[in-house]
C-alpha cells in the first residue's frame, strides 16, 4: 500500500508539465517564455532534490557530499544564466563551428501570424 501511494505522488509531479504543455499549444493563457521558464525551474528543483538523496553526513565521506551537492551547483548556474538572459546560441558562435545566425532578433518563441 505504501508503494502505491509513493507511485501516485510521483506521477502527480507530471501534472504541472501536462498543464503547461496543454496551455502552450491549446489554451494559450501564458506566454511561451513564462511556460519555458516554469518548466526549467521545476525541472531544476527536481534535479536538486534527486542530488540531495545522495547526501549522507553520517558516513563522513566527502565524495558523497560533493556528489550530492553537484546537481544543486549545476542547477544554480543554469538559473543564473537564465535570469541573465544568456543566449543559448552564443555557445556555438566560435571560429571552430561556422554557425551563422541569420536573424538573431527573431526567435522561435515569438508567435507570428502566418495566415497570408
Amino acid at each position: 500500500m505504501n508503494f502505491l501511494i509513493q507511485c501516485l505522488i510521483s506521477y502527480l509531479g507530471l501534472l504541472p508539465y501536462f498543464y503547461l504543455l496543454i496551455d502552450l499549444y491549446f489554451i494559450e493563457m501564458l506566454s511561451p517564455e513564462v511556460i519555458y521558464d516554469i518548466m526549467l525551474y521545476n525541472t531544476l528543483i527536481i534535479f536538486t532534490f534527486i542530488g540531495a538523496i545522495n547526501w549522507d553526513f553520517k558516513k563522513n565521506n566527502i565524495i558523497y557530499t560533493i556528489y550530492g551537492f553537484m546537481p544543486s551547483l549545476i542547477a544554480f548556474f543554469i538559473m543564473v544564466l537564465n535570469v541573465l538572459n544568456y543566449e543559448k546560441y552564443c555557445c556555438l558562435m566560435s571560429e571552430e563551428f561556422n554557425v551563422e545566425i541569420v536573424n538573431p532578433e527573431k526567435s522561435f518563441l515569438i508567435k507570428e501570424d502566418v495566415s497570408e
